[in-house]
């Protein structure tokens, strides 16, 4: 039911993108969280099967995990996801400055560059997005023997400044 009401809000997502809407932080903030949701669901419950010593915290940390990877996955589908005018936080964020009908009629070798550009308020927006979910991820009390997760968070950050930023 959860996967049937994201993809529902996903819907609602791209109408509005395909109408230029302008997406304020918190509402890229909320599509990106609700698309990583799926995390907890699936993996909390094989993990509190088989672990005594996994709790709530782990699983959202697991959520914030998730939330870094899919903003990378956006990154990596950037053209692809223009093409087929699927959400993406990237030109969500870009909408701003940058109509979508634009960045839709670019030539495909240029889209990144032009949700990228210095022109827009992209790139503020998903550090800013990136930092709030890494520092979520990491102030949240975990058991030691899930510290790793937290070293994942690291990770995933550091991959998304590196290609990103």
């Amino acid at each position: 039911d959860q996967f049937s009401a994201f993809w529902k809000f996903e819907q609602i997502v791209k109408r509005r993108i395909l109408k230029n809407h302008t997406f304020s932080y918190s509402e890229i903030r909320h599509y990106i969280l609700s698309k990583s949701s799926d995390a907890s669901l699936i993996y909390a419950k094989v993990l509190d099967a088989k672990l005594p010593s996994f709790n709530e915290n782990v699983a959202l940390v697991l959520h914030y995990n998730q939330a870094l990877l899919d903003i990378q996955d956006d990154w990596e589908d950037i053209e692809d996801d223009v093409r087929e005018d699927m959400p993406n936080i990237f030109f969500m964020a870009a909408v701003d400055n940058i109509p979508y009908n634009t960045i839709k009629k670019s030539r495909c070798d240029m889209i990144r560059k032009l949700v990228l550009s210095e022109a827009n308020a992209s790139v503020p927006q998903i550090t800013r997005l990136v930092n709030e979910i890494h520092a979520s991820a990491k102030n949240i009390s975990i058991p030691e023997n899930f510290a790793f997760l937290k070293s994942l968070s690291d990770r995933y950050t550091d991959t998304l400044r590196r290609k990103i930023f």
